[in-house]
């Protein structure tokens, strides 16, 4: 073979070299950036509906006896709305900071909608409250309710 043909067939390997290296390490990089997005997925869709849940509390009744509700007890019934786009599950709730028993232990507030909650409290009337709701996920709502009325 001439000097010009062995150039031109050196060249055309070299060239095809360096074309498949370039897609072999592509391909890699491609499937190591999918694997390593697969985690965040599964995260992205939790955090997706926690900016969809939105409990509020729209009212609080101070009882004097929860015997009409099932318990024979004085405390707080809570009236929490669901503004937002996917069902909240309210399962913890605060008054003044301190964890308080609740009845039913958890509630589904569906989407626009407005569920009640009976909560175990000893209060006194002309006080105000620090009242917390907290959801399945980590959602919360707070607010200040001041018991009008004695007990």
């Amino acid at each position: 073979m001439r000097k010009g043909h062995s150039d031109i067939i050196g060249a055309l390997i070299l060239t095809a070299a360096a074309v498949t290296l370039a897609a072999f390490i592509l391909g890699w990089g491609a499937a190591l950036a999918s694997l390593s997005q697969m985690g965040y997925s599964e995260v992205l869709a939790k955090e997706g509906l926690r900016v969809g849940e939105a409990p509020v509390i729209v009212n609080v009744a101070f009882d004097t006896d929860l015997a009409e509700e099932g318990w024979s007890r004085r405390g707080l019934i809570l009236y929490i709305a669901n503004p937002g786009s996917v069902p909240s599950v309210v399962d913890r709730v605060y008054v003044n900071g301190e964890a308080a028993e609740a009845m039913p232990s958890s509630v589904v507030v569906q989407p626009k909608q407005v569920a009640k909650m009976l909560v175990r409290y000893d209060w006194e009337a002309r006080q105000t409250y620090l009242v917390r709701i907290v959801t399945a996920s980590g959602v919360f709502y707070e607010g200040y309710f001041v018991a009008k009325g004695g007990p």
